[in-house]
């Protein structure tokens, strides 16, 4: 099924691509109008290894597995672009590219591949950066199809089993352990690398002085104050210290939540005294329990699971509500908590919010559809914590294909803190 027609949102999922990332909202229109819309069911062969003049697609809803001969390399996402590399080459595909439930892309011929390079050369440039950054990674994913290529490669995802590590759980079942991390290496990732990489070039902007970095959320999150409305409020505190920062700083602000991921806590001792009996220590809800008992403490690697099912739940509510027009700037007023809105504080805000509803007005008048302007109805919010789970980290790193990079797919930002690698 094809649709030639170019809606916002279209260009909008172009604009989120690596490649396309330097066309301005111009370029992007023109090129949009280049591809061609399609879907597909589970289970339909998308692109086909060995398949020749296939085009160049991307994804704009929905996941994707790339498969070398039947075996599963990678996955794709929002925003990830497939079959470039054969298209530029005009050589047959090197692998199947198939759909892991309902899935939206768009695709642009083979035929129109050149004249699109040729009115954009950024993309060539990008298409550069991508091929580079392949023959860096020996180990790449697709270097078994490649003769002379050695696969040895000083790291790995599993290079942290070499060495000492701090703030470890004792997991009393190590079968269990390996049964649930071969399970999460199935799972979808939670974020995308194309995600993870328009993170890094707003923390670029950051440290450039061009932008104002807004992190905030738990200490560690529960399995139990888990509800829609628990994350739609932090989400409110986030856009509501967000819209006074930008509207004080004059620029823009990177909001990044320590959320969807941070269950796990680090400890000072691994035991504690209760009722003059040692028990392990609490290490998070994604370890064991807060119940203060010796049975309750052991650590679960079904936690594992049960931390990875939430965070997945806790993205998608995030994603809803950061594009579904939540957090708006129209809706400005409405992140007022209750808690605050009689306060000093919340009165404060209510000016803030008065001057950026005129603001709004004035550029009404002035002819623009605030309500088609993704950039006053949708916002980017990033999530991140604390890597201290490693086998779990592990687990969730996947192989960029576009980039031949490896990503931490468990966050778009994770980091080890200080106490965590007692250094």
């Amino acid at each position: 099924m094809t649709d030639t027609s170019t809606p916002s949102t279209l260009v909008h999922e172009l604009g989120r691509s690596p490649l396309l990332a330097d066309l301005s909202p111009g370029g992007l229109e023109t090129v949009a109008h280049e591809f061609e819309e399609r879907w597909a069911s589970e289970g339909d062969l998308v692109l086909a290894q060995g398949q020749h003049g296939a085009g160049c697609g991307l994804i704009v809803s929905g996941q994707a597995s790339v498969r070398v001969h039947g075996e599963e390399r990678t996955r794709l996402g929002p925003g990830d672009m497939f079959g470039e590399i054969s298209t530029l080459l005009d050589e047959p595909v090197g692998a199947d590219v198939v759909a892991l439930g309902p899935l939206q892309y768009v695709l642009l011929p083979a035929e129109r591949f050149q004249a699109v390079l040729t009115a954009f050369p950024s993309i060539s440039y990008r298409l550069l950066q991508a091929e580079v950054r392949r023959l860096r990674a020996p180990d790449r994913w697709y270097a078994a199809t490649t003769p002379g290529r050695s696969r040895s490669t000083p790291w790995s995802p599993s290079s942290w089993r070499a060495h000492p590590a701090q703030q470890q759980p004792d997991w009393p079942d190590a079968d269990r352990l390996e049964a649930v991390l071969h399970g999460l290496r199935a799972k979808p990732p939670l974020v995308f690398a194309g995600e993870a990489r328009r993170l890094t070039s707003a923390l670029a902007e950051v440290a450039a002085g061009r932008a104002f970095l807004l992190q905030a959320g738990d200490c560690a999150e529960s399995f139990v104050d888990f509800s829609a409305d628990a994350i739609r409020d932090k989400l409110k505190v986030t856009l509501q210290m967000s819209a006074v920062l930008t509207h004080g700083s004059g620029v823009p602000v990177v909001k990044l939540g320590r959320i969807a991921g941070q269950f796990a806590k680090p400890r000072s001792s691994p035991t504690e005294m209760v009722g003059g009996e040692e028990i392990p220590s609490f290490r998070g809800h994604m370890v064991n329990d807060d119940a203060p008992l010796a049975e309750a403490r052991r650590p679960d690697p079904g936690r594992l699971l049960d931390g990875y099912h939430q965070s997945m739940e806790t993205l998608n509510l995030l994603r809803a509500f950061t594009t579904g027009g939540f957090a708006s700037l129209t809706n400005v007023h409405s992140w007022n908590q209750e808690f605050v809105a009689s306060s000093a504080q919340g009165q404060r805000y209510a000016a803030i919010a008065a001057a950026i509803d005129r603001s709004m007005a004035f550029m009404r008048a002035c002819g623009f559809d605030l309500e088609r302007e993704s950039a006053v109805r949708q916002v980017e919010y990033w999530t991140s914590h604390e890597a201290l789970l490693l086998p779990y980290e592990e687990a969730l790193t996947r192989r960029d294909p576009m980039s031949g990079d490896l990503y931490a797919t468990s966050a778009h930002m994770i980091w080890i803190g200080e106490r965590t690698r007692q250094l």
